[in-house]
């Protein structure tokens, strides 16, 4: 089979592939990392099978803080070069301010908005699209691996050993043993509540009331409590 990866948001910059190109370049898979709806959803067809991967955006925030401070390559990234100068200077609390501000800019690398910024204006009811969460995908890699099987594209594909997906397996840690040398630092889906400030949240609370509700409910209500 055949993939292409576009790494960063509407173009590669090493294959100077777009999103567009890439659906339509002949490769079986594509897979999109910071995905931009508003480059993808002109391009789709009905026989395209899309899966669309978030993460609880409280959690995104905690995770790039951190590597954002200490473990992501900076090679190739001049805007990340930047940041990581500024979160050095400044303390944790403020450093998840500034963090949930790079996330939602429109500048975070060249062609690509900021996960934040595609999280909050992505289309969640479009039909031709259906939405995973990261959490679920990696609390239960087995059940995952069972789902792309029955998808067209994967339906005589062979499944590698879902045991060697888990956390514990990859870093040699459980989760919530907490690394930060690696960038696989935590592996906690509520480490969020403890660790950003009570500021990030009212304003996570408020603008993204919408998808925080429909697809993380349980974090929702405890951040009203």
């Amino acid at each position: 089979m055949k993939y292409i990866t576009i790494p960063w948001g509407r173009r590669c910059q090493k294959s100077g592939y777009t999103i567009e190109s890439a659906l339509h370049s002949g490769n079986d898979i594509v897979i999109a990392l910071n995905a931009d709806y508003f480059a993808i959803k002109d391009h789709l067809s009905r026989n395209m099978q899309c899966l669309h991967v978030i993460r609880n955006p409280l959690s995104v925030i905690v995770s790039a803080y951190y590597s954002h401070l200490r473990t992501h390559p900076i090679d190739g990234w001049d805007c990340l070069v930047e940041q990581r100068r500024v979160l050095s200077e400044v303390d944790q609390d403020i450093g998840m301010a500034l963090t949930l501000a790079f996330l939602e800019s429109s500048h975070f690398q060249p062609d690509t908005n900021g996960p934040l910024c595609d999280l909050s204006s992505w289309a969640y009811d479009d039909s031709r699209i259906a939405t995973l969460r990261m959490e679920d995908i990696t609390s239960n890699t087995a059940d995952f691996f069972a789902m792309l099987s029955r998808t067209e594209v994967l339906k005589n594909a062979l499944m590698p050993d879902s045991g060697t997906f888990s956390f514990a397996a990859i870093t040699g840690r459980q989760k919530g043993v907490i690394d930060l040398s690696s960038h696989y630092r935590c592996g906690s889906s509520d480490e969020w509540r403890d660790a950003l400030p009570r500021g990030v949240i009212s304003y996570m609370l408020r603008y993204y009331k919408d998808l925080l509700l429909k697809f993380y409910p349980d974090s929702f209500s405890r951040l009203s409590s």
